[in-house]
């Protein structure tokens, strides 16, 4: 049975070093006529214990974690809409406590991505020649062909 749509995965951290793969991903999408999916992991939002004992008002926490979750979603929103408005694209912001490459992989496991797109982040003044531990990890065990975008 042949597929119908070319699926793309790109990621993001909404750090501007993460744009660096938008481009290759809308090229990619109008080349194949592929849907692109914009995909943020994010750390779970926690306070630690001992700080949630001095906080008068408990149900503070479960506000900052929804205004969190809520500013997540203004931000991968507005990069959907500024990056990917003329392609068929959406977007998934993960909240999770597990590894962003793991994350990843699962998603990409599950939504049959065709081609995963990533950043890679550079650190330091051999940073440029340095990948990121997620994107490593990702390209070593990356379902799908695995396009990085080199930082500038």
């Amino acid at each position: 049975m042949a597929k119908n749509n070319y699926n793309i995965l790109v990621t993001t951290d909404l750090s501007e070093n993460s744009h660096h793969a938008f481009p290759l991903a809308l090229e990619e999408a109008r080349l194949r006529n592929g849907t692109v999916t914009l995909l943020g992991i994010f750390e779970q939002f926690d306070l630690p214990a001992i700080l949630q004992r001095h906080i008068p008002n408990p149900e503070a926490v479960s506000e900052m974690k929804a205004e969190y979750e809520k500013d997540i979603n203004s931000n991968m929103d507005r990069l959907l809409k500024e990056h990917f408005g003329q392609v068929s694209s959406n977007y998934r912001a993960i909240v999770s406590d597990k590894p962003a490459a793991l994350e990843i992989l699962k998603f990409a496991e599950a939504e049959k991505t065709d081609l995963l797109i990533m950043a890679s982040r550079g650190r330091g003044a051999i940073g440029s020649l340095v990948l990121g531990s997620v994107v490593q990890r990702v390209l070593r065990e990356s379902p799908c062909p695995l396009l990085i975008a080199p930082a500038k």
